[in-house]
């Protein structure tokens, strides 16, 4: 689990990822698979669990991350 200020969008490529987001008093768990998307506002808890050994995930952040540039 981890958090950001960057707001996130994740678009499935391929496999199916379960994501936890945690909102404070309550949890959200998400199962995704290929093309689905799932959105994380920014500074909120949120992890991924691969469900397949081959999954690829493509993230968008704004603003961007120049950790990741």
């Amino acid at each position: 689990m981890h958090k950001h200020v960057h707001e996130q969008v994740t678009y499935v490529l391929k496999g199916s990822f379960k994501f936890i987001i945690d909102h404070g008093e309550t949890k959200d768990v998400q199962i995704v698979k290929e093309g689905d998307s799932i959105h994380f506002p920014s500074d909120t808890l949120h992890g991924c669990i691969p469900l397949e050994d081959d999954g690829i995930l493509l993230d968008a952040f704004t603003p961007a991350r120049a950790d990741f540039l």
